[in-house]
């Protein structure tokens, strides 16, 4: 397999590995960009390549891996720097429970239901339909519980994007 050709396209003539460091990253973004808005290769091949990268880096990191990387970095202390300069670093996470405190467990239980009942207005929201004057529609109203006033309910304000997604086989 020839990592110097990336669809046809060749990576240039040096054939030298570049060092991984954040600047030689932007300037291979740079250029693949380049090369995809001077047509010379299709976004969506170039996307579809680049997040097969993301694939091999979830896959080839795990526990093991995780665990080999901290004795390395446990060699030289508690950092190692490698020849392209980047530097590793071991660090410690922390996690703690909370389930065993009786106050804790009735704000959660507490925050459970309001998200509920906000998901469920959520859920009305989307369905209201606005105002119409020339139906003589005045839109849905309610009765504020706390103060007794009528108001009418105001539909759900929906924005909408084109984007895509990528799922790998």
């Amino acid at each position: 397999m020839d990592i110097t050709k990336y669809e046809g396209v060749s990576l240039g003539p040096k054939k030298e590995l570049l060092l991984p460091t954040k600047e030689n990253a932007k300037q291979v973004a740079a250029w693949l960009k380049e090369q995809v808005l001077n047509g010379k290769i299709l976004a969506h091949k170039m996307y579809e390549n680049l997040n097969f990268f993301n694939v091999i880096r979830d896959e080839f990191k795990d526990d093991e891996i995780k665990e080999m990387i901290v004795k390395e970095i446990g060699q030289y202390g508690k950092e190692m720097q490698v020849s392209s300069g980047s530097i590793f670093k071991q660090t410690s996470t922390s996690t703690y429970t909370f389930e065993h405190d009786p106050v804790w467990q009735k704000h959660k239980q507490d925050e459970e239901k309001h998200k509920a009942l906000r998901i469920a207005r959520e859920k009305f929201l989307k369905t209201v339909p606005p105002p119409n004057k020339l139906r003589n529609f005045p839109g849905v109203q309610e009765i504020d519980g706390d103060t007794g006033e009528i108001y009418t309910v105001q539909p759900a304000i929906k924005t909408s994007s084109d984007t895509f997604s990528l799922t790998v086989k």
